[in-house]
């Protein structure tokens, strides 16, 4: 794992360390919010506001002209160009913030989707181990062994689906805390980290090679080394919803209100044009 996706996990487990044993959407609150405030922060400083101004007060003085002259079919005509083209412009001074906001708030989401998309096995919870192979390892030649420390249990033989290239195992976690398993294939040896427990923690539930965003966004562990005879290794986690107020909702929908909530009251309180 490279050095900026070991200091952005430290960051996010750092920062979300304290709501670790409360609801997890304690903790996915204070970051929608704070985002929320970073992204209105960046749009201020990254767009036109005076432009972005003018802009809109020329929208809002055509509608007030269509309605003025709603008995004039010209006057309307020229009002709803008028909108048109000021609207683009409006969209012309808005693109610009929102090319800068793209990859924070990409890496962000992809980042958060590691803690809330999918929660920690429990004791006594069983979950589902794949290794998928690649095309190029002959089939014939794939004997894949799967070890589980002390606090997992492996209840199943190795199940292996030829069509999907893939062999399963069924695992159980016996005990709390971070535990690593080990597939043996084509006398390498990979490791893969199973999280077991109550507490909102990082979960990956697939280690993969280096494909673009498993490099570059959101990997919660190791790549895989480069040809290596493993395509990935999986421990299919359950999601994870977020309760609010009885409802059992997924974790982004919290995220979007929350954020754009405080992003908006913010640039009202502070008069930032969006």
């Amino acid at each position: 794992m490279g050095v900026y996706q070991t200091s952005l996990n430290a960051i996010f487990d750092v920062f979300l360390f304290p709501f670790g044993s409360g609801p997890p959407v304690i903790g996915l609150a204070a970051v929608s919010l704070g985002a929320g405030v970073l992204m209105v922060v960046i749009f201020r400083y990254a767009s036109n506001q005076r432009g972005i101004r003018a802009a809109k007060e020329k929208i809002k003085a055509h509608l007030l002209e269509i309605r003025l002259f709603k008995d004039d079919p010209v006057l309307i005509m020229r009002a709803q160009k008028q909108v048109c083209m000021a609207s683009l412009v409006y969209m012309r001074y808005a693109l610009v913030p929102f090319t800068v906001l793209v990859v924070p708030l990409l890496i962000l989401l992809l980042q958060l989707n590691l803690y809330f998309g999918y929660r920690p096995l429990r004791p006594g919870e069983s979950a589902i181990v794949a290794v998928k192979v690649p095309e190029q390892v002959p089939w014939s030649d794939v004997t894949v062994q799967l070890d589980a420390p002390q606090g997992m249990a492996i209840e199943t033989p190795a199940l292996r689906m030829e069509e999907e290239r893939e062999v399963d195992w069924r695992l159980k976690a016996t005990q709390e805390g971070r535990f690593q398993l080990t597939v043996k294939l084509a006398d390498r040896e990979f490791q893969k980290e199973v999280r077991v427990g109550d507490r909102l923690a990082r979960v990956t539930p697939s280690r993969r090679g280096a494909q673009l965003l498993a490099m570059g966004f959101a990997q919660g562990e190791p790549v895989l080394p480069s040809g290596a005879p493993v395509e990935a290794i999986e421990v299919r986690y359950p999601p994870r919803s977020i309760g609010v107020l009885g409802w059992q909702v997924h974790w982004f929908v919290v995220f979007l209100v929350l954020s754009l909530a405080s992003g908006y009251t913010l640039s009202w309180v502070f008069r930032i044009e969006v």
